[in-house]
């Protein structure tokens, strides 16, 4: 029996079971791994409850090599505001608006048609308290809102637990299924690799670079707002016309009053394993059919 448990301070403990050859019997041990982290970056490890975000700054500090893993995601550059700060944060006060802690969680993405896994991320955003009023926009009572990390100053995340979110989201990764996006089913996994923890939150924090970057691309956008709302810079609605006109390629459309995206939102609602020709003229009649070449064989969303 190994397990790999990270505690506040912090202290990265393997508790693991030894044989004493003297009384033959097997007993439980537990060894400091703080110092040497780098080893257990691949090993699944428990998060305690009240590990901070300062906790895996510090695990980076004493352990360089992980600043060499993890060099493209600025992990020397976030190491060395953390310790401008001395690893404290702001204090963290109960809000509506606030977060209470860091969550990492899982999505996989699973295609329908070639049965892959497309991609299994860990991403990391924040949660909020529990809402005492009601918003439109944010939730109702007693939910809690997740939070973006993008612009957020390390300093008033340092102070924050970081948790793991055990269920797993699948979604449906094929892009002509009329799941698309959607979720499938979903897993638990309690339990993360080192390196994934590590890699979850350095991702998020580095989004856009280094720290001196992202405060340079976060008052870029807040200028730009600015000047949205003072008049200075006029906003253009976005043309989607573009997107559908892809259905033109493959359908004769001769309806004048019947657009690209109608024709587009019918086919998205249509099974994946229908015969769109089919199923389309029942429902529209003659105002659209099938090119000559799609019109040997059934053309298929997804499968």
């Amino acid at each position: 029996m190994r397990e790999l448990i990270l505690k506040h301070g912090p202290k990265l403990e393997l508790k693991h079971s030894h044989f004493d050859e003297i009384t033959e019997e097997a007993k439980e041990v537990t060894s400091d791994m703080t110092s040497r982290a780098g080893q257990f970056l691949f090993k699944k490890v428990t998060l305690a409850a009240d590990v901070l975000l300062s906790d895996l700054f510090k695990l980076l500090q004493l352990n360089p090599v992980l600043l060499e893993v993890y060099h493209g995601y600025w992990a020397e550059d976030f190491l060395t505001e953390a310790i401008s700060f001395n690893f404290t944060g702001t204090e963290v006060v109960a809000d509506d608006e606030a977060i209470e802690y860091l969550e990492i969680y899982q999505q996989w993405s699973h295609d329908c048609d070639t049965n892959e896994m497309a991609y299994m991320v860990n991403e990391l955003h924040g949660m909020g308290f529990l809402r005492k009023a009601e918003s439109k926009n944010l939730g109702s009572v007693g939910t809690r809102t997740p939070w973006s990390l993008t612009f957020l100053p390390l300093k008033e995340l340092l102070n924050l637990p970081v948790h793991i979110n055990p269920q797993v989201q699948v979604v449906e990764d094929n892009i002509y299924s009329t799941k698309y996006g959607q979720i499938k089913y979903s897993l638990q996994n309690p339990n993360l690799q080192l390196g994934e923890i590590l890699e979850a939150v350095l991702f998020e924090l580095s989004f856009h670079g280094s720290p001196a970057m992202k405060k340079a691309e976060g008052d870029s956008l807040l200028a730009l707002s600015e000047r949205v709302k003072s008049g200075v810079v006029e906003t253009t609605p976005f043309d989607f016309s573009g997107l559908y006109a892809g259905t033109r390629q493959v359908f004769e459309i001769y309806d004048g009053d019947f657009s690209e995206e109608m024709l587009w939102q019918l086919l998205k609602k249509l099974p994946d394993n229908e015969n769109a020709q089919i199923a389309l003229s029942e429902k529209e009649g003659e105002q659209f059919q099938l090119k000559d070449p799609y019109c040997s064989g059934q053309v298929k969303l997804a499968t």
